[in-house]
C-alpha cells in the first residue's frame, strides 16, 4: 500500500486511464494528473478565482468523472443551481474543455427523488450510472440511468431511478467506477453525519462494494451487493477517512490496483494505491 497527502483541495473524483490518474477536487480550480507512483505530472486549468480553493456559496462541485470517447467528463453535484448543474468535457490529447448545461436533466431527476446530489459516475455499454448520494434523514441513495445519446443530442428520454441499499443506513454513495473488461461496477460509500446535501459533518466509516456482472443488473427495482469491505478492516490508515472516489487497473487476471482518494474538509488529498485480489 502506498499513502500521499497532496496540497491539492478536496480531491472528489479520480480516474484511470492509460497509466496516468485524472483528479479533481469539488472546490479545486484545475484538474491535477498524475502518474501510478502519485506524484503529479501536468494539469489543466478550469476555473479563475483569487483564492486556491474555490468559495463554497459558488463552487461547481464536481464529485463525479468518468473517462468517455478520450475525454474526461467532469460533473457537478447538481445541489446548488446554477453553480453546480454542469458537465465539462475535457479532451486528453488536447485538452481543450467543453462546458455544457446540466439542468434539463437535473430538473427531470430532481423530480423522481427526494433531493439531488450526484457523487458517482460510470459508463456501462450505451448507459450513464449516476449515483445520487444520502447524506441526511429521509433522503435515500440511488442509482439512475439515462441514455449515453444525451449527451450528443440533448434530447433527456428515458431516466430511470434505482433505490440503491448502501452497507449500513448512514452510508452514502461517494463513488463509482466501472470496469468493463470484468464487468465489475466498484462502488465507494462513506457515513458523514450532516444536516443535508450541501453542510459537511462529522465523518464515520467508509466502505468498498463491488457488483459482478453490472452490465446485467441495470433493470431491475432495487440494487445491492453484499460483497462490502469496510476500509478499516483493509488497514487502519483508513480510520476515519472519507473515501470519495476509486479508480482501477488490472495488473493481472484478478489482481488489481485500486486507487482512492479521500477528502476530509481541510484543504488537503489523501491518495491511496492498493494491490488487491478479488475472485
Amino acid at each position: 500500500m502506498k499513502v500521499k497527502v497532496i496540497d491539492y483541495p478536496s480531491g472528489s473524483t479520480l480516474n484511470f486511464y492509460r497509466g496516468k490518474l485524472y483528479l479533481m477536487g469539488d472546490d479545486a480550480r484545475h484538474l491535477l494528473i498524475l502518474d501510478t507512483a502519485l506524484n503529479s505530472v501536468d494539469s489543466v486549468d478550469l476555473f479563475k478565482s483569487v483564492s486556491s480553493r474555490i468559495p463554497k456559496p459558488v463552487k461547481p462541485d464536481i464529485e463525479s468523472s468518468e473517462i468517455i470517447k478520450k475525454q474526461v467528463w467532469l460533473l457537478g453535484s447538481g445541489t446548488i443551481t446554477p453553480y453546480r448543474d454542469s458537465i465539462f468535457q475535457i479532451d486528453i490529447s488536447d485538452k481543450k474543455i467543453k462546458k455544457s448545461s446540466l439542468k434539463a436533466v437535473f430538473d427531470k431527476i430532481s423530480s423522481k427523488i427526494e433531493k439531488l446530489n450526484i457523487e458517482g459516475f460510470a459508463k456501462i455499454k450505451d448507459q450513464i450510472i449516476l449515483g445520487n448520494r444520502r447524506n441526511s434523514p429521509g433522503i435515500h441513495n440511488y442509482f439512475i440511468t439515462i441514455p449515453e445519446r444525451f449527451f450528443e443530442d440533448k434530447r433527456i428520454g428515458e431516466v430511470k431511478v434505482i433505490p440503491f441499499v448502501a452497507p449500513t443506513p448512514d452510508a452514502g454513495i461517494s463513488g463509482l467506477s466501472f470496469f468493463a473488461k470484468r464487468d465489475l461496477l466498484f462502488i465507494t460509500c462513506s457515513e458523514e453525519f450532516s444536516k443535508s446535501a450541501i453542510a459537511d459533518g462529522e465523518i464515520g466509516q467508509s466502505y468498498l462494494g463491488i457488483i459482478s456482472q453490472a452490465s446485467n443488473k441495470l433493470d431491475v427495482d432495487s440494487i445491492s451487493t453484499l460483497n462490502w469491505v469496510p476500509f478499516s478492516v483493509i488497514s487502519s490508515v483508513f480510520n476515519n477517512t472519507k473515501i470519495e472516489s476509486v479508480a482501477i487497473s488490472e495488473i493481472r487476471k484478478g489482481l488489481y490496483h485500486l486507487y482512492f482518494t479521500a477528502d476530509n474538509d481541510d484543504g488537503k488529498t489523501i491518495l491511496f494505491k492498493v494491490r488487491m485480489l478479488i475472485k
